[in-house]
C-alpha cells in the first residue's frame, strides 16, 4: 500500500497505538506478493510503500478465500472485515521509502476494545470514527456504539460543528433503540441545538431532528411540545423544493393522533383531512391506506357526535375494504359494527340493526359463534 508522508508520520508517532481500516482488507500470506504491491508505490515521488505484517490469534474470526476466489493463489489470501481493529506494535523501515508496520489484530470481544475506546487515538480523521460508531450500529453492537461515541464527546476530538450534530444525533438513536427516552432525547436536543445556530429555519437536515424530538416528546406525554416540534419538522417539509406527499401526510397523522389524545378533536380532525389530502396526491383513491384514514376521520366525527359525518367516512371506509378484503374479514365486522353505531346515534333504527347484523354474520365466519366479539 501507498501513503502520503504525512500519514506515515503519523502512524510513526503511535506505535502501540490503535489503527482501523475503513474498507474490507484483502491481504496475502505470501510477503513477496505483498512486498512487491509496496514497492509499486515508489512510483509515485509523493508516496511511501507500507508493508503491512499482521499477526492474528487463532481465536479470531477471519475468512480465508480458497476455493472462493478465481484468481490463482487464491488459498494465500484472506480477507478481513470493514473496520477489524489493528494495534501498532513495530514500525521499521526495510528499504529505500518502504516501511514495514506490525500490526495485532484485536479480538472486539474482549477487554482490548474497551481499553482500545478509552484511549482512541487520531489516526484516520473524524470521520472514520463516526463511521465506526455507524458500522456498529448497523450490526446491533449498540453498547460498543455508545461508548466509542461518548468517548469522542468527552476526548474533544470532535471538535467539526456538523460532526458533532451527527455525534449527538446518533446517540439519541442508541439510547432511543434501547428505549431510555430520556437520554435519547437530550441528545436529540443537543443536535437540534447545533444545527440551528448556523442554518435557517427551513434548512433540510433539520428536518429529522425536529421528528426525532416529536416522536420522544409524545412517547412522554409532553403533548404540546411533542406538536411544537413536528410542526416544525412540518414547515421543513412543506417547503421542500420538492413535496414529498407521504412524508407530509404522516406529519400531519402524527400532529393529529396528539390533538385526538388531548380531545382537541376539531384540530384533530383538520390534520386528519389534510394527511388524507396528501395521501390522495400520492395513493389511487381505491387504496387500503385511504380506507384506514377514512376510517380514523370517521371516528373522530362519532365521538363528537357528528353522525352524518362520520357515517360518510365510514362508508367511503367500507367502500375501499370491500374492494381488498375477503366477504368475511375480520375487518369488514368492525366497520359493519361501527356504521351501525352511527345509525343508532341518528336514531335510524332499522339501518342500525341490518348493519349489526351483517356485523354478526361475518364475525361467526371469522372468530365461530362463541367468540365474545360476536354480538347482535
Amino acid at each position: 500500500q501507498g501513503i502520503l508522508e504525512n500519514e506515515l508520520e503519523i502512524l510513526k508517532n503511535n506505535k502501540n497505538g490503535f489503527l482501523s481500516f475503513n474498507s474490507f482488507l484483502w491481504t496475502n500470506i505470501d510477503r513477496q506478493i505483498s512486498l512487491s504491491f509496496a514497492r509499486s508505490a515508489k512510483n509515485n515521488p509523493n508516496l511511501f510503500g507500507v508493508l503491512f505484517r499482521m499477526k492474528i490469534n487463532s481465536s479470531i474470526k477471519y475468512i480465508s478465500l480458497e476455493n472462493l476466489s478465481y484468481y490463482l493463489n487464491s488459498e494465500n489470501e484472506i480477507l478481513f472485515s470493514i473496520y477489524s481493529l489493528f494495534r501498532i506494535s513495530k514500525i521499521k523501515q526495510i528499504e529505500e521509502k518502504i516501511w514495514q508496520i506490525n500490526l495485532i489484530l484485536i479480538n472486539n470481544d474482549n477487554e482490548q476494545l474497551n481499553n482500545y475506546l478509552q484511549s482512541i487515538k487520531y489516526i484516520e480523521g473524524q470521520t472514520s470514527w463516526l463511521q465506526l460508531g455507524l458500522y456498529f450500529i448497523q450490526i446491533n453492537q449498540l453498547d460498543k456504539a455508545e461508548e466509542l461515541y461518548k468517548t469522542l464527546l468527552e476526548s474533544n476530538l470532535i471538535n467539526n460543528s456538523e460532526q458533532l450534530t451527527i455525534l449527538n444525533e446518533q446517540l439519541g438513536f442508541i439510547y432511543n433503540k434501547k428505549n431510555n427516552l430520556i437520554d435519547s432525547l437530550l441528545y436529540f436536543k443537543t443536535s437540534l441545538k447545533n444545527s440551528s445556530i448556523n442554518l435557517s429555519q427551513n434548512d433540510s437536515s433539520l428536518y429529522s431532528k425536529y421528528f426525532n424530538n416529536g416522536i420522544l416528546l409524545h412517547k412522554q406525554n409532553n403533548l404540546n411540545e411533542a406538536i411544537k416540534n413536528l410542526k416544525c419538522a412540518l414547515h421543513i417539509a412543506l417547503h421542500a423544493s420538492k413535496i414529498d406527499y407521504l412524508q407530509t401526510a404522516s406529519l400531519y397523522y402524527h400532529i393529529a393522533e396528539i390533538y385526538n389524545e388531548k380531545e382537541s378533536f376539531v384540530e384533530a380532525i383538520q390534520n386528519y383531512q389534510s394527511a388524507l389530502e396528501n395521501e390522495l396526491k400520492h395513493f389511487p383513491r381505491q387504496y387500503l391506506s385511504i380506507a384506514k384514514t377514512y376510517n380514523i376521520i370517521g371516528e373522530v366525527f362519532y365521538r363528537i357526535q357528528d353522525y352524518t359525518s362520520a357515517l360518510s367516512y365510514y362508508e367511503k371506509t367500507l367502500k375501499i375494504q370491500k374492494k381488498y378484503l375477503s366477504p368475511n374479514h375480520s375487518i369488514l365486522a368492525l366497520t359493519n359494527y361501527n356504521i351501525a353505531m352511527v345509525f343508532d346515534g341518528l336514531q335510524q333504527y332499522k339501518n342500525a340493526i341490518e348493519y349489526a347484523s351483517k356485523a354478526a354474520n361475518i364475525a361467526r365466519h371469522s372468530f365461530g359463534s362463541n367468540h365474545e366479539d360476536v354480538r347482535l
